[in-house]
């Protein structure tokens, strides 16, 4: 199975919030899963943590440590991943 973790999924795993769903959960650290979370999520518990919003009770530097050992693969974003999106999204549409 491959999982896309998204910030929300991933603050709650790894903070044991239960209202991450005992299914999901129970799926994130199965090694037979092919586990992602995209730089952009990282980016945004780094931005919430750095601005006080966000209590992970711990060093955010441990969090980041913990994808590393969980074998979860972070996701880049590169410049064509933003003209694809653009493509997609065309902002330049007047309807």
């Amino acid at each position: 199975m491959r999982l896309l973790l998204d910030s929300h999924a991933w603050i709650w795993f790894t903070t044991n919030d239960p209202q991450l769903p005992a299914p999901v959960r129970s799926r994130i650290p199965d090694p037979d899963n092919f586990r992602y979370i995209s730089i952009a999520s990282l980016w945004e518990v780094a931005i919430k943590y750095s601005m006080g919003k966000l209590n992970l009770n711990t060093d955010l530097k441990k969090i980041f440590h913990l994808v590393k050992q969980s074998g979860i693969e972070v996701l880049p974003i590169d410049l064509q991943d933003i003209l694809v999106l653009r493509s997609d999204h065309d902002c330049t549409s007047n309807t």
